[in-house]
Order: C-alpha cells, then sequence, then structure tokens
C-alpha cells in the first residue's frame, strides 16, 4: 500500500514534489509514495490538480493516520528565516517526514539523506550528509563530504563543492556555485549565479564573481 504524502507549502516548491512523485510511478512503476494533498494558507480548494487539505496548522488531524507522510516545502529567499520559525512549531515525528528521491537522480553510497530530504531530477549527491527537510533542485551538483543543512534549499543547477558547509536554512540560488573547503553560514543567502570562494557568514546575503557583501537580512 502506498504511502499518503501530504506537501506542506504551495506549487512553487511543492509542484516539483507532486511531478517526481507521478513521474517515479509513471516512468518506474514507483508506488512508494502518492500524492495525498497539500497544507496550504493561501489556496483552499486545489494545487497543481491535488486537493488542499487544509490550512498549514491543521497538519495534527493527519498524524492520526499511521500512512501520512509529510514534506516540508516553504523555502522563501526573502523570508528563510520566518519558514524556519514556522518549520520549528510542528510536532511531526522525524520519521513522519518522507525521503523523495527522482529516479533521475544519482546518490552516491555512502551519502546520507535525513528524513524530509528530497532530491529532484538529474541532480548528483555524492557521499555528502543532507540534514532534515533540505530540498534538492534539478540539476543541483553535491560534492563529497558536504554537509547541508537541516532545511537549506539547493536551487536548479546549483554547484556545492566538497567538504563545505551549508547551514539551517541557509538559500543557494539559480546555478551559484560554492568553492570547496568554504561554509555558508545559518540564514544565509547566495544569489543567483554567485561563486562563492571564502565563507559567508549567517544572516547575510551574497552576490557576484566572486560573491561578496550585498546586505544583511
Amino acid at each position: 500500500m502506498s504511502k499518503k504524502l501530504v506537501i506542506i507549502g504551495g506549487g512553487g516548491k511543492g509542484g516539483p514534489i507532486a511531478s517526481c512523485i507521478e513521474y517515479n510511478k509513471i516512468n518506474y512503476d514507483d508506488n512508494e509514495y502518492v500524492v495525498y494533498g497539500f497544507l496550504n494558507d493561501v489556496e483552499s480548494q486545489e494545487i497543481n490538480g491535488y486537493p488542499v487539505l487544509g490550512k498549514i496548522n491543521e497538519y495534527e488531524k493527519l498524524l492520526n493516520d499511521p500512512d501520512v507522510y509529510f514534506v516540508f516545502a516553504i523555502h522563501l529567499v526573502k523570508n528563510n528565516i520566518k519558514a524556519d520559525e514556522l518549520f520549528k512549531t510542528f510536532k511531526i515525528p522525524k520519521d513522519r517526514y518522507a525521503t523523495i528521491v527522482h529516479r533521475s537522480a544519482v546518490i552516491a553510497q555512502g551519502a546520507i539523506l535525513e528524513p524530509g530530504v528530497v532530491v529532484l531530477a538529474q541532480a548528483y549527491v555524492s557521499n555528502a550528509h543532507l540534514k532534515l527537510g533540505t530540498l534538492v533542485m534539478a540539476g543541483v551538483i553535491v560534492g563529497h563530504d558536504a554537509v547541508v543543512g537541516p532545511l537549506a534549499f539547493l536551487s536548479v543547477g546549483c554547484i556545492v563543492g566538497s567538504r563545505t558547509r551549508i547551514g539551517r536554512s541557509a538559500f543557494i540560488s539559480l546555478g551559484a556555485k560554492i568553492v570547496e573547503l568554504n561554509e555558508v553560514e545559518d540564514f544565509a543567502i547566495v544569489a543567483a549565479g554567485a561563486v562563492v570562494i571564502s565563507n559567508v557568514p549567517t544572516k547575510t546575503v551574497y552576490g557576484g564573481v566572486p560573491a561578496k557583501f550585498m546586505r544583511e537580512i
């Protein structure tokens, strides 16, 4: 029997996750999960053709069903701190967060994917450690011995070099590159296309080539 996946969030990040589940099912007969629906505070009827099951704070009523699993899909570049605070209010056991991997992604043996991690199409994860709730979008490369998260967001096409550290709720934007041995600290944001060659302090925004300080959050 398939597990029922509840996506907390909207179509921006949740839509690709739902598409991943459908792709795995159609192309690989992978029935581990079925998209049960969304929890969302804005939409009330459906998102991407899936039902909205209620408001975000109504998740507890779904915990009574042992077949329901959750994924957190609220990663906001302008409000990553607020999203993190929301996540901390949840009383969802770790083992009720789903770990989702697109069948076209490559996950190295020895990689650690904690509960709530999502890895989307054509991403490559070496023997890295992806912590709770981290979202890896399509085409991302994560180098060996990198530690990412929890709740980090790696946007489409970004590259995280070997032995890097990406902190809690850090946001790595489209096509950005984090050169090996560097750290992006908690709640930091790396702008699209940036190349990070030094540490990025907590709650700051860095951008450019090479990446430089832009502002504090």
